[in-house]
């Protein structure tokens, strides 16, 4: 009889061995309370099993005991007993889902009996939340996590996500894995290990789709006279998509003449389902309906007052036509129908200006831009010491400007021949070595604007009278005049002289009717005679009382070319004085 005290009220297992004979059986019998620690209880038994932990992402294990000792019986049995499930064999195969309540009995032929109940134990091996396949519609942050189902706790693991090329892009360990997904496709590794050393790993596929809608001529502006408009001329990419709006609903085409007030914010929607992902996407915008469309031109910097000319249109590439025009409303701003801005006609200041046309569909377009005029930066001057003579001619000329100092100068003595009849600076002088007339052009510069004024023409001619074109009523000797300015004035009111020289013409006074040129004559009882430089000035006058011929002595000591005019004749004699 076997008494046992201090026992609580539990479950035991209790077995009793019987020793035969020691010369047959050397097994010690023992009693022994269940422990998954065998070979610890029973040192004297070698109750070895491979493996005392099932991980549950096994499909099928395969249990056994082997090299038992302490067994002399020339035949060893085994007889496995797990959920009425009995194996007589050493090994015992099973697809293990859960914990298991297994029992074990190992005896030989010499009365040897030794049995072992156990629980076998599944270790808590995680899964993880999400499918092997992720699909994402549009680009998103996912979450990734391993789940313990029997203690209902993330797991601690890690995690590796790979791109297209199954190149690693990012690793972390973590137990709630967070990553954004931006690219079309991505795989994630999840790895995890348990503390009883099961190890198990899972790979993800995750989708994104990426699809994006845009839209041209967002924000578009439309007008009544249009009557429709078809949404389709939007352009929407990814095509196949329906566009909607709140007037006329799941239709493309949105009436415009059925409006009422303007301007008008109609919004539209365009959407649109990916066919091999079944994603949906839809991206809202909104239609502006005015009466008469308006839009904005760029503004246009600083303009040199000093342009004649500036053409908008070609500035803002509107072709002018019969349906259009450029308007300068309420602006001093010299400005034609064509767009032609002249701005040295203008006021500096930033200018309002339009171009009005009228489209295809009749709808009114206003383009509205700026332009700005700045303050002008060049008045020029500039004059001749001489603007008549004969060839050679050496000519002064003196130019500046009247608003800045810092200019750049530039003449045209109007020959064009070569660049060495041009010049820079203020203060220029040319030698006209050829009869003729020439135009002189002073030009500046500062700040890069350009002006450009024009001199008094000078004309050059040679010695003779007759080329510098004297008028038949007067005449003198000698011309030109050297050193002293002291000659000889001929004139006549009634007849015509020979301009054969002086003594030809004092020799023929009295003779109205001789021959030569004749021009036209104002007769007068009394009259006068002016000599004028080529500035214009008055130097001397020399009254006559004759009605008929005469002749006074003029002298002028000063150097120059004059003109000597009588007021009974069309034109002047020109006087030259070295």
């Amino acid at each position: 009889m076997l008494n046992f005290t201090g026992l609580q009220q539990d479950k035991y297992y209790v077995k009793c061995f019987v020793v035969p004979f020691q010369s047959t059986c050397k097994c010690t019998g023992k009693w022994a309370i269940d422990s998954l620690d065998m070979k610890k209880l029973w040192p004297n038994l070698d109750f070895t099993l491979n493996r005392n932990t099932v991980c549950l992402k096994d499909s099928t294990k395969v249990y056994f005991a082997k090299d038992v000792k302490g067994f002399k019986g020339s035949t060893l049995h085994y007889q496995w007993d797990a959920d009425s499930m009995i194996v007589l064999k050493d090994t015992f195969v099973r697809n293990f889902k859960g914990t298991v309540q297994m029992n074990l009995r190992i005896y030989d032929d010499s009365g040897c009996d030794y049995s072992k109940t156990f629980s076998l134990p599944v270790d808590p091996v995680h899964a993880l939340d999400v499918t092997p396949q992720v699909l994402q519609c549009g680009r998103d942050t996912l979450t990734l996590a391993a789940y313990s189902k029997s203690t209902h706790s993330y797991w601690y693991g890690k995690y590796s996500v790979k791109d297209a090329a199954n190149t690693v892009v990012e690793t972390r360990l973590d137990s709630i894995f967070k990553y954004y997904f931006s690219q079309p496709q991505n795989t994630v590794q999840s790895e995890f290990y348990s503390d009883q050393g099961c190890y198990q790993s899972y790979q993800t596929t995750v989708t994104i789709d990426t699809t994006t809608i845009r839209t041209s001529n967002a924000n578009l502006v439309l007008c009544k006279q249009m009557k429709q408009f078809d949404l389709l001329n939007l352009q929407a990419t990814p095509k196949g998509g329906n566009w909607s709006n709140n007037i006329s609903g799941n239709n493309n085409i949105v009436r415009l003449d059925t409006f009422t007030a303007y301007p008008y914010r109609l919004p539209i929607q365009y959407e649109y389902q990916n066919t091999a992902t079944q994603c949906h996407f839809a991206k809202e915008d909104t239609l502006l309906i005015w009466d008469t469309v308006r839009l904005m031109l760029k503004s246009v910097p600083a303009l040199c007052f000093e342009l004649k000319y500036w053409d908008a249109a070609k500035q803002y590439g509107l072709t002018t036509s019969s349906k259009g025009r450029w308007v300068a409303q309420k602006s001093p701003l010299k400005m034609d129908s064509m767009g032609m801005v002249e701005p040295r006609a203008s006021r500096s200041k930033i200018h309002a200006l339009y171009f009005v046309q009228t489209d295809n569909q009749g709808c009114i377009e206003w383009y509205k831009g700026e332009v700005e005029i700045a303050e002008p930066k060049l008045q020029l001057k500039a004059q001749s010491d001489l603007v008549i003579g004969y060839a050679p001619l050496k000519v002064n000329f003196t130019g500046s400007n009247t608003l800045l100092n810092s200019t750049q100068y530039f003449w045209d003595f109007g020959v064009k021949a070569t660049t060495k009849d041009t010049a820079t600076g203020g203060v220029a002088k040319y030698t006209y070595s050829d009869t003729g007339r020439y135009l002189v052009k002073f030009m500046g510069k500062v700040q890069g604007c350009w002006d450009t004024i024009t001199l008094p023409i000078i004309q050059v001619g040679s010695l003779g009278t007759q080329a510098l074109k004297v008028e038949s009523g007067l005449k003198i000797y000698p011309n030109p005049t050297k050193a002293g300015g002291e000659a000889t004035l001929v004139y006549w009111k009634n007849a015509s002289v020979l301009a054969g020289g002086a003594a030809g013409a004092a020799g023929s006074l009295g003779n109205a009717g001789t021959a030569g040129g004749s021009n036209p004559q104002r007769s007068s009882e009394n009259g006068e005679i002016q000599i004028i430089n080529a500035i214009g000035q008055r130097v001397a006058v020399y009254p006559t009382t004759s009605a008929g011929n005469g002749e006074i002595q003029i002298a002028l000591p000063q150097s120059g070319v004059y003109f000597i005019t009588a007021n009974w004749l069309l034109n002047a004699a020109i006087w030259v004085v070295e």
